[in-house]
């Protein structure tokens, strides 16, 4: 049914940062899920990427990041190509 469908699916989603960073990935291998009527959050500490995952999502990534592996799916469409 249409409830059982994902509107949002991220899988396995790595994003790079800038060379000068002092590590290599924001977050590497993000899994999330989120089906018609239902609420997600995303939370923790400061710095893991949360905001990164949001606007790549959005598909409003800085152009210093790159997305290294992984999908983005709103309503089964690719937002990453």
């Amino acid at each position: 049914t249409d409830k059982d469908q994902f509107i949002i699916e991220i899988q396995n989603l790595v994003i790079g940062l800038q060379k000068s960073a002092d590590r290599a990935s924001a977050f590497k291998d993000a899994v999330l899920k989120v089906k018609k009527g239902e609420f997600s959050t995303i939370s923790g500490a400061s710095g893991p990427g949360k905001s990164i995952m949001s606007s790549a999502t959005l598909k409003d990534i800085s152009p210093v990041l790159t997305v290294l592996d992984g999908e983005i799916l709103y309503k089964g469409v690719d937002q990453l190509n």
